[in-house]
């Protein structure tokens, strides 16, 4: 039953536009800010370079461990790279320090779901619904994890509220939920 969800972390602007900004100093020495470390990971993770990258981020929250946007970053390339324990400690620290980000409860609930902790998921998304209501890709990720959960109402209320926003991503979501109720073979 539902056992192979896609949870999908979408890109958002945001990570792209930092990139536009950044103007980053030649030397990567430890002369560099935690803002600094933090473009620098970005610029790197969007080269490919995702060694690299994660060590950026980490340096960033090493020198700023207040640093929001760091620790989410931090768990966004600690999740693209399977390391999903960490993956949620960053990510959820990035909700401590910043509670009112739909987008890092968003990212939160991906990575309870790439584990299969729905019901962490579950209340991340509802979570980030609860701060940006016209969250179209928190509702779809909302749906899946409900029905990764078992909870079928709520998988079914999830892709009501995603029609009323974005038909592309409901449809998409309707071929994924019908996937995962496909017998394997």
């Amino acid at each position: 039953m539902n056992q192979f969800l896609c949870f999908r972390p979408f890109p958002r602007p945001r990570f792209a536009a930092l990139l536009v900004c950044c103007v980053l100093t030649s030397s990567c020495g430890p002369s560099l800010t935690a803002e600094e470390w933090n473009k620098l990971g970005l610029q790197r993770f969007e080269e490919g370079r995702m060694r690299e990258a994660l060590a950026s981020f980490q340096q960033a929250v090493k020198l700023n461990p207040n640093f929001d946007q760091a620790w989410n970053n931090l768990g966004l390339i600690l999740l693209e790279s399977g390391q999903h324990d960490e993956a949620l400690r960053a990510c959820r620290k990035a909700t401590e320090l910043r509670p009112e980000k739909a987008e890092y409860w968003f990212d939160l609930g991906s990575a309870h779901s790439n584990v299969g902790e729905y019901p962490g998921a579950i209340e991340a998304y509802e979570k980030a619904l609860e701060l940006k209501p016209k969250f179209a890709e928190a509702w779809f990720n909302l749906a899946t994890a409900s029905a990764g959960a078992g909870q079928n109402d709520k998988t079914k209320n999830a892709a009501e509220e995603l029609r009323k926003l974005d038909e592309k991503l409901a449809a998409d979501l309707e071929t994924e939920l019908r996937r995962a109720n496909t017998p394997r073979r």
